[in-house]
């Protein structure tokens, strides 16, 4: 059994032996400006009825090996401020960092609604919904979490990262949560904890004899 940790941190708990994480956030107010490539938060809000904001992030799990299977995935991110409710949905359409908007996942490409939470762009049902600690981390992990990063691992889903938005996202809810992203000064970004083995295989037949 081993334990791998996909994240950008350097610093304890987290400190990530494989990286390449990115994330930013899309802000409802300011529809086509793209989220930063850099910065220090991600957020997860519906502060007035035209200020929602919604965070992607994405975990490279292809270092792991397709050979591997997934007992368990913990989605862990640490909290800066704010009180609340949040959910984690699988994204099904990849996001471009740089170019990300609350209108846009790329360049051109539009999300089928703003934001990206609908039934086209996301796996509407949540894979696991958490409760904000200020400043502090947050460990994520369910069944449906782990079955999806099985199948990052494994190739047999998409990896197109996740999508982090206040739980319920009802616009004009007055809620606002900020973690820290990563890359970024605190050394606090998100991480996917995955402990996975190599995955069993039937037995191989070496004859076959035929009798009559």
């Amino acid at each position: 059994m081993t334990i791998s940790i996909v994240s950008n941190n350097t610093a304890a708990p987290y400190i990530g032996n494989f990286t390449g994480v990115v994330d930013t956030k899309m802000v409802e107010s300011t529809p086509t400006t793209p989220g930063p490539a850099t910065g220090e938060y991600l957020y997860a809000t519906t502060w007035t009825s035209t200020t929602r904001t919604h965070s992607v992030v994405k975990f490279p799990t292809s270092g792991i090996g397709a050979d591997q299977e997934v007992s368990a995935a913990s989605f862990n991110i640490r909290v800066e401020g704010g009180l609340g409710d949040f959910a984690i949905y699988r994204l099904k359409v990849p996001f471009v960092v740089g170019e990300t908007s609350w209108n846009e996942r790329s360049t051109g490409v539009a999300w089928t609604s703003g934001g990206g939470l609908n039934s086209a762009d996301v796996d509407t049902t949540p894979l696991v919904i958490g409760s904000a600690i200020a400043n502090d981390w947050v460990l994520l992990t369910s069944a449906e979490l782990t079955a999806v990063v099985n199948g990052h691992v494994n190739g047999s889903i998409a990896n197109h990262g996740f999508l982090i938005a206040y739980y319920p996202d009802t616009a004009g809810g007055s809620k606002n949560i900020r973690f820290f992203r990563s890359p970024g000064a605190y050394d606090k970004g998100p991480s996917l904890v995955i402990t996975h083995a190599l995955a069993p295989t039937g037995p191989t037949v070496t004859s076959v004899t035929q009798t009559s």
